[in-house]
């Protein structure tokens, strides 16, 4: 009998944050759906309502977790990271710190 290796984000429970249902839009922030390896955020009205990550580290989760908590607007979470997505890329090509 041959045993498969699950692939990325196979065998994994999704890691969910906030309320899923009912969002006006979905926004995929990292990784690529094609390869079941991503973090997602949701959308209600103005505010950030939730966020769901397959196959991602914990730690990919850390930031929107804060931002739904506080009643984060959804226009500043994509700001910040969109800057902070910025940032990380500046540093890998120039050396810049991501702060």
């Amino acid at each position: 009998m041959e045993r498969r290796t699950p692939g990325p984000g196979e065998g994994e429970s999704p890691a969910r944050l906030g309320h899923l249902r009912g969002h006006d839009e979905i926004v995929v922030v990292e990784g690529e759906l094609s390869e079941r390896r991503f973090l997602a955020v949701y959308r209600t009205g103005d505010r950030l309502a939730g966020a769901l990550a397959v196959g991602m580290p914990p730690k990919a989760m850390r930031p929107w977790r804060q931002a739904i908590a506080t009643g984060t607007s959804w226009h500043e979470a994509i700001r910040a990271w969109a800057w902070a997505t910025d940032a990380d890329a500046k540093e890998a090509v120039h050396g810049e710190p991501s702060f």
